[in-house]
């Protein structure tokens, strides 16, 4: 009898151990100190300039709204985390002009967020990239380095930084408001598609870590409904905003 029971009593505790894997708790509730960090938040496009487009969805607009719930949810997390936004509203802001926003206040983490726009309908889902260039910067050792290859020295670490992101992206984390239904977790109704190397000129001249989310692929139909509802939208940033804080903590 005694047997049975300790056997019983194993299989609950491994089951407890292993079934709690599934769900993310948040890493704004970790206690590590990021005061004095400076994370650049920057909304892709803007102005004129409106990014992918489907039926009534300009990117532009996705971007600024995920944007700003990032900044406005990291700040009300308690972690002390300093937020820039390189674009507030709908203006257009040259590229360079971002990264070097980030440069001159000397930030800790630059984030772009974005929309893809795929020729591919079928291609769906998120994905967070990284700057990669398997040529050595120009100019190491000197005082001026070219634009293109200041993003080089950061690539192992914005590597780390995308592959925390896309962990939290495609997570089940524990509901964002307390006193939510018990057992509905938040996950995103988008698919993965994982973390990515890039030479985007978005990344080129930030002299920091640097990642850049696609959040979703506008031409795909699933994926545009699911950028039309506030409550995804809200999730996004709420997904991201736990990966940046995350990458934060282990940096």
């Amino acid at each position: 009898m005694k047997k049975t029971l300790l056997i019983v009593l194993f299989i609950s505790s491994a089951f407890l151990c292993f079934g709690a894997q599934s769900t993310m708790p948040p890493a704004s509730e970790t206690s590590e100190n990021t005061s004095g960090i400076t994370v650049v938040i920057d909304p892709g496009h803007g102005g004129g300039e409106w990014g992918a487009s489907a039926g009534n969805i300009q990117e532009k607009n996705i971007n600024l709204k995920i944007a700003l719930l990032v900044k406005k949810k990291i700040e009300a997390s308690g972690r002390n985390v300093n937020v820039v936004l390189t674009r507030k509203d709908d203006e257009y802001v040259k590229v360079q002009d971002r990264a070097g926003m980030a440069n001159s206040r000397k930030a800790d983490f630059f984030v772009c967020i974005h929309s893809d726009n795929l020729p591919q309908e079928k291609i769906k889902g998120h994905a967070v990239y990284y700057f990669y260039s398997p040529f050595p910067a120009q100019g190491q050792g000197e005082l001026v380095v070219k634009w293109d290859d200041v993003q080089k020295k950061h690539m192992a670490r914005s590597e780390k930084a995308a592959e925390a992101i896309s962990k939290y992206l495609s997570a089940s984390l524990i509901p964002e408001l307390k006193g939510a239904a018990s057992g509905t977790n938040d996950v995103l109704p988008l698919a993965s598609r994982g973390v990515r190397k890039t030479r985007s000129y978005c990344l080129n001249g930030v002299d920091m870590p640097a990642v850049l989310i696609e959040c979703a692929n506008i031409n795909n139909k699933e994926d545009a409904t699911a950028l039309k509802d506030d409550k995804v939208i809200n999730s996004i940033a709420y997904h991201i905003k736990e990966g940046i804080l995350a990458y934060l903590r282990v940096k």
